[in-house]
């Protein structure tokens, strides 16, 4: 690993066997306070993020909402994140009981070539 960025918080390192990058906070324990990005872009946006203490309300990854809790030494800010990831979860769940749902319906009643936009119908 070779370190290419540091600042009083952080360090970005590059892992060249998996071509990824870490970001370490220094304020936490290396196995508890990483995590692993593809992309020097996506790492330097989850540091500015963490340091303005700001989630953008559009963001559904759930991995990049769990890298800013594993790089958080904050623990509102860390609250807020899993309060986001929760509801993003719980809107996951919802869809998977529509679908499952809207498939048993169409099986029983032999309803074919039938395309539903699940998202649509549960984000009004």
């Amino acid at each position: 690993m070779k370190k290419i960025y540091e600042n009083k918080d952080f360090i970005i390192l590059w892992k060249n066997k998996t071509s990824s990058y870490i970001l370490y906070n220094k304020h936490k324990d290396f196995d508890n306070g990483h995590t692993h990005v593809n992309n020097y872009n996506t790492v330097r946006w989850i540091m500015r993020m963490y340091t303005k203490k700001k989630i953008p309300k559009d963001l559904h990854s759930k991995y990049l909402l769990k890298s800013f809790i594993r790089i958080s030494n904050d623990k509102d800010f860390s609250y807020e994140v899993e309060k986001i990831l929760l509801n993003l979860e719980q809107k996951e769940g919802s869809h998977w009981e529509l679908s499952f749902i809207f498939n048993f319906i169409f099986k029983f009643f032999h309803i074919k070539n039938v395309k539903i936009n699940y998202w649509s119908w549960t984000n009004n």
